[in-house]
């Protein structure tokens, strides 16, 4: 199986304070990684890290194969960041048009008009979280769930082989939350995208995803979500 991304020995720290430290992991082609950790645990830190918008000063990454900053194809990373329930919504935009917007990291030149593979991929990316219909749509007129979808479906847009996720439920009810891990479940199974996602949702990831991280600076957990109970899970979290 390929290796999409690889920590050996990672540290970093904000001056003198240590926010991720010695840690070392690998997530291969088709996983579904859960992230977890209290507040102030490193897990948006190890995310930046991956995203190469912060460089370690121990150790080495590696994303599909690359150091971070010598990674030029992130059309092939998805990226859900925390708190996009805070936008403006009012701003005039469809839905088809926002996930386009997620076809601008792979133009070459600016203000190029959208082509009709634009158009295709973002159709594409709606039927898979199945919004298509949605498309016409105002963002701003949709449920929270709905509004997750379609930000799921522009990170997609670019054909994109690794989707990380930010507390993408974190403004969604049980019933939208279990649906949209759901369609993440379906995503990786039948499409092979493999998954990194940061949550609090114990319970809806010991159903949905294949492993489990738990992170207090250090990785103090790592096990298959399928061995694991909710009660098992928050006394790990109880201990850090």
């Amino acid at each position: 199986m390929d290796e999409i991304l690889s920590f050996e020995n990672v540290c970093f720290s904000y001056q003198e304070q240590k926010v991720v430290e010695d840690i070392t992991f690998q997530i291969p082609s088709g996983d579904f990684v859960a992230l977890l950790g209290h507040n102030g645990a490193g897990k948006s830190t190890l995310l930046r890290l991956c995203l190469g918008t912060l460089t370690p000063q121990h150790g080495q990454i590696r994303l599909f194969g690359q150091s971070p900053s010598d990674f030029s194809n992130w059309e092939k990373i998805g990226y859900m960041q925390q708190g996009k329930e805070d936008l403006d919504f009012e701003f005039p935009a469809s839905v088809l048009e926002i996930v386009l917007m997620g076809r601008l990291k792979i133009k070459r030149g600016l203000f190029k008009n959208y082509s009709p593979e634009d158009h295709a991929h973002a159709k594409e990316a709606l039927e898979l979280v199945g919004a298509w219909h949605l498309r016409e749509k105002k963002v701003g007129a949709l449920s929270g769930g709905q509004r997750q979808r379609v930000f799921l479906a522009q990170a997609l847009s670019a054909n994109s082989r690794l989707l990380i996720l930010d507390e993408p439920t974190s403004a969604m009810d049980y019933s939208s939350q279990h649906a949209f891990y759901n369609t993440l479940v379906e995503l990786n199974e039948k499409h092979q995208i493999t998954v990194i996602l940061i949550t609090h949702d114990v319970g809806q990831v010991l159903q949905h995803a294949k492993r489990v991280l738990v992170l207090n600076k250090k990785i103090v957990f790592d096990g298959k979500a399928s061995e694991l109970s909710k009660a098992q899970i928050l006394e790990i979290m109880e201990r850090i």
